[in-house]
């Protein structure tokens, strides 16, 4: 949008390759008026400029081409293209570099008046290496992050691993705490991470003794100290990896309740993230419907009893309301469908 002012353009485009490994094809972007669709500005990207720009030997490798070029009489040049080019009258292109690597093409459509000259040529090439290295850094940041998750799942997973009874958990409190957050009216990446703190609400028992997390029977008081220190232990485990410092209170205190008798802190009321209020129900209402080493799955009804009892002091009341007025029977479908698919997942990669 910014080109089109600075330019004097009617259209700008981006033709965005689909990185390796993607199978989607190439991504269009567009501000102002540009006389042609994406698929057809797709067409001249690859087949026309491509091979004249910088990485013409496909979209990887140099092959000796321009680093931009202009065409001032783009529709008579390119009339092979078909009756549509006729609308682009001057054309200005730019590769949009990675190293070696051809990550896009930038393209510059209809200059409003007259032509493109050797100043246009200069600020298109400029930006073009900014937005190149913007997207570089891009993609190396986003690889970093599929890293973190992966890591941040596979905790997960050694977890639910270590009880059967457990396993799945932390999936399904990840996927209601979500759907209480936007029913709360958090935005998109709100949402993701009060997801990821009930991915990875209970990642502190970890070290905690597996004849303490598979007793049947009455915890004594030690053994409850000792499962009363995991939030704060997932904490601090989680503590050094800045991608999920927003996350931490909502793991901390996830245990915490409404009238002051939580752990580990004893907060009340305001005092306790919105976020840990959310995972705590979510937590609560997963251990209520699945079955656990000292007792089978409650039945729904008798959940719903429960939750509206400890509405106000356990649970928040606010989201008490929001998570009744949920369809929880096609609610349970789903989140069981959900581990499903990731136990089939999960297999697949063993093999």
């Amino acid at each position: 949008r910014e080109l089109l002012e600075v330019m004097r353009l009617r259209g700008v485009a981006v033709v965005l390759h689909p990185r390796e490994g993607e199978k989607d094809g190439e991504q269009v972007v567009t501000a102002g008026q540009p006389p042609v669709g994406a698929e057809d500005l797709t067409h001249i990207a690859l087949r026309y400029l491509g091979p004249r720009l910088s990485g013409g030997a496909g979209r990887a490798g140099l092959a000796g081409g321009a680093r931009a070029l202009i065409e001032n009489h783009f529709a008579e040049n390119a009339a092979h293209l078909g009756p549509k080019v006729a609308g682009i009258r001057t054309l200005i292109a730019v590769p949009l570099m990675s190293g070696e690597n051809r990550r896009g093409i930038l393209l510059g459509l209809n200059k409003v008046p007259g032509e493109f000259d050797s100043t246009d040529l200069k600020l298109i090439s400029s930006i073009g290496s900014q937005a190149g290295a913007f997207l570089e850094n891009y993609h190396l940041y986003e690889e970093l992050q599929d890293l973190v998750m992966g890591v941040l799942h596979a905790l997960t997973a050694s977890i639910d691993a270590k009880d059967p009874y457990t396993s799945g958990h932390s999936r399904r409190v990840a996927e209601i705490s979500k759907r209480l957050a936007v029913l709360s009216g958090f935005d998109a990446r709100r949402a993701e991470r009060v997801y990821l703190a009930g991915l990875l609400h209970d990642i502190g028992k970890i070290g905690m003794p597996e004849k303490v997390l598979h007793k049947a029977g009455r915890l004594t008081d030690e053994e409850y100290a000792e499962v009363k220190r995991h939030p704060e232990v997932g904490a601090a485990i989680l503590s050094g990896i800045r991608q999920t410092g927003d996350v931490l209170p909502g793991i901390r205190y996830h245990h915490e309740r409404p009238d002051g008798r939580g752990y580990p802190k004893g907060l009340a009321g305001k005092e306790i993230p919105i976020e840990a209020l959310i995972v705590g129900l979510a937590d609560g209402f997963d251990a209520m419907t699945s079955c656990r080493t000292y007792r089978k799955a409650m039945p729904l009804e008798a959940v719903l009893g429960e939750i509206r009892r400890c509405s106000g002091t356990q649970f928040d009341p606010r989201l008490v309301e929001l998570l009744l007025g949920i369809d929880l029977e096609a609610f349970l479908v789903e989140l069981r469908n959900i581990d499903s698919q990731a136990e089939q997942m999960f297999t697949r990669s063993q093999r």
